[in-house]
């Protein structure tokens, strides 16, 4: 089936992670104290895309993803071009702002906690995705729940997901799909249908 295709195509969320370390996690209205922030990429097109290319810097990426015209849009393309990710397919949008997550790590219980803005992900739709040139093997999707247009049905099919996941298999690709921490109803409803898709 890979019909001598190799590579890797991350497509879906890249987005903006301020990571930030606080004493503890305050209760409304409470205070903490803030002792660290660094801005990283993030999200799952962003983070296996650079994953395996410092596994190995010769297997070919590249990447599907919508980033917003400003600064946190720039260092992500410029991060992706830096690892030697094909960007040719990550788009820029002037209608949002580039996606970003503000993640706090409470130094006193070591949990993590996220707040996130959908931004220029709520805008990626299927039709962004377009697989007529690429010579990968796999593609690697996500993420189900943080974005508004794909979550929703699309035209005869029950969300946006399904319908890349179709476009991707026609096409000759393997394909997975990585999944988000939503609520288990909305996450349920998201990748019951894309099972049929994947295979």
């Amino acid at each position: 089936m890979s019909g001598g295709r190799r590579g890797i195509l991350t497509g879906g969320t890249w987005c903006a992670d301020y990571n930030r370390t606080v004493s503890h996690w305050p209760g409304e209205d409470g205070l903490a104290e803030l002792f660290e922030e660094e801005r990283h990429g993030g999200g799952s097109g962003c983070n296996l895309a650079l994953d395996i290319k410092h596994l190995d810097p010769a297997i070919p990426v590249e990447t599907i993803g919508l980033v917003g015209d400003d600064d946190d849009g720039r260092y992500l393309r410029a991060t992706a071009a830096a690892a030697g990710i094909d960007t040719s397919q990550m788009m820029v949008t002037a209608a949002a702002a580039t996606q970003f997550c503000d993640a706090y790590v409470s130094l006193s219980s070591h949990r993590r906690t996220h707040i996130f803005h959908a931004g220029s992900g709520a805008l990626l739709t299927p039709d962004h995705f377009d697989f007529s040139s690429t010579r990968m093997r796999y593609l690697h999707l996500g993420l189900p729940g943080v974005h508004r247009i794909l979550d929703a049905p699309w035209h005869d099919e029950a969300n946006g997901w399904v319908v890349v996941l179709k476009k991707a298999r026609a096409a000759g690709l393997e394909t997975n799909l990585e999944l988000a921490s939503v609520d288990r109803a909305l996450m349920a409803r998201l990748r019951v249908p894309c099972w049929s898709a994947a295979r």
